[in-house]
């Protein structure tokens, strides 16, 4: 008995392994896309800083804390496309001679980076905004200065001139000691607040605080080692930026085209073996 169901059971098994392996190897990597979009010559365009691979990479990452779709970020970030689809239809007549497989790869890829910093992101600003409304908070808080979004940036600036959320409230607002303090004062004005919308907003004004901070971190370091490079190299900077400018020019090669071939025919085969696994298992059904 346990041999008959080895017959049937290895093949699954060899099946399921390999269209495990196959689906993940399906993920498109970051260096697979930058590959095609210097090939397809994307990078005419997208070359400057700000405006190259990487950061547009970084930008869609970032969408993922303001907005709840890829599409919801366009429409609001690109005015001339009210979804994803159509900002890349409009990117594709720029690069004519892009191929089919090249063009959807970077349709993927771009999606791909949006969603998986959405699983890894906080509450959206457009998540917060709506609760924000609904739970009253406009009554109050609605004039130019003092809304949602002044109050948001409000609180991104705040990361530049004090070490925490805390030291923040207390230098600007006199009546709190604390974030945790002024948030319940807040609530009072707003008694039907729900706790779990009262805990969004407080997360996300946290959160707001707190990204900015590690922007500012961040940005802090490239400063001053620029700063001690310029005094330190001031006769001789010319030979170091040819030399570092011909590096991206260094030829590399691209498998990614014959890499995802065989993942997309260890795929079939994978499903193939686990048909003919399923029809063995029906046919020793049949037989007892």
């Amino acid at each position: 008995m346990n041999m008959h169901r080895m017959y049937w059971l290895t093949p699954v098994l060899l099946a399921l392994v390999i269209v495990a392996f196959s689906v993940a190897a399906l993920a498109i990597t970051e260096e697979e896309a930058k590959q095609v979009f210097e090939k397809a010559g994307c990078a005419t365009c997208h070359s400057t800083p700000g405006n190259d691979f990487k950061s547009l990479v970084d930008k869609i990452r970032s969408w993922a804390s303001k907005y709840a779709s890829l599409d919801e970020a366009v429409a609001n970030e690109y005015k001339q496309a009210q979804t994803y689809d159509q900002l890349m239809q409009q990117m594709k007549q720029y690069t004519p001679s892009i191929s089919d497989e090249d063009y959807q790869l970077l349709y993927q890829f771009f999606k791909q980076v949006f969603e998986e910093a959405k699983g890894g992101a906080g509450v959206t600003e457009s998540e917060a905004k709506q609760v924000f409304e609904k739970a009253g908070c406009a009554t109050c808080h609605n004039a130019p200065g003092n809304n949602f979004d002044s109050i948001v940036e409000k609180i991104r600036s705040w990361a530049e001139k004090y070490g925490s959320l805390d030291e923040a409230v207390a230098s600007e607002y006199p009546q709190a000691k604390s974030y945790d303090e002024l948030m319940q004062q807040m609530k009072q004005y707003t008694p039907g607040i729900s706790d779990k919308d009262y805990q969004l907003l407080y997360q996300f004004f946290k959160q707001v605080f707190e990204e900015a901070k590690g922007g500012q971190a961040a940005a802090a370091t490239p400063t001053t080692t620029t700063a001690q490079v310029s005094e330190a190299t001031t006769t001789t900077t010319t030979t170091p930026k040819e030399n570092i400018t011909t590096l991206p020019s260094v030829p590399t090669p691209n498998p990614s085209e014959e890499a995802r071939s065989r993942i997309s025919t260890g795929l079939v085969v994978g499903v193939a073996i686990l048909v003919v696994a399923v029809v063995l298992f029906v046919v020793f059904r049949l037989k007892k």
